[in-house]
């Protein structure tokens, strides 16, 4: 091969990998938004991107709110034949959308508070499915595992919803 040719050659090859480097530098700085073609403008309001409304905690309103069931101090066995005290309180109700449709899970609090009106437990649940506007759901609650000291302080109890 002549000297000529190879200088073509490797003219040529260091152009093609100039242009392929310079593709890749254009195209990342186009991901990130930094580069734009000349004469091409981008109009935010033209996005077809739309941000979803969710429900507020107020629009989430809870209804028949009750506890049904206080097993605290109840006695079992386990298969060692040991028995142990298990402290346990459900709560049921029903959960209304009075807001946008919800398009994610939905989580479900039980505060405890003792005669005061402190604050000293957090049970919840999980609606897994979106809750449309005027929808209602109903809902149980376990507070599985309570510590005895909470079990025996606790008085009163607010239930309320948040979005996901």
């Amino acid at each position: 091969m002549s000297a000529f040719k190879k200088l073509c050659f490797a003219v040529l090859h260091g152009a093609a990998f100039g242009l392929g480097f310079l593709l890749l530098v254009m195209a990342v700085l186009m991901s990130f938004g930094s580069f734009t073609f000349p004469g091409r403008s981008v109009d935010v309001s033209d996005s077809h991107i739309v941000k979803q409304e969710r429900p507020t905690s107020d629009q989430l309103v809870i209804t028949n709110a009750k506890e049904v069931a206080d097993t605290s101090g109840t006695s079992t066995s386990s298969e060692c034949g040991n028995f142990r005290m298990i402290y346990e309180k459900q709560f049921t109700g029903t959960v209304e959308n009075k807001g946008p449709d919800s398009d994610r899970y939905l989580n479900i609090y039980a505060d405890l508070f003792d005669k005061d009106g402190v604050f000293i437990y957090q049970c919840s649940t999980q609606i897994q499915e979106p809750l449309k506007s005027g929808e209602k759901q109903n809902f149980l609650i376990g507070c599985h595992g309570l510590p005895r000291p909470v079990a025996d302080r606790s008085a009163t109890f607010k239930i309320y919803a948040r979005g996901g």
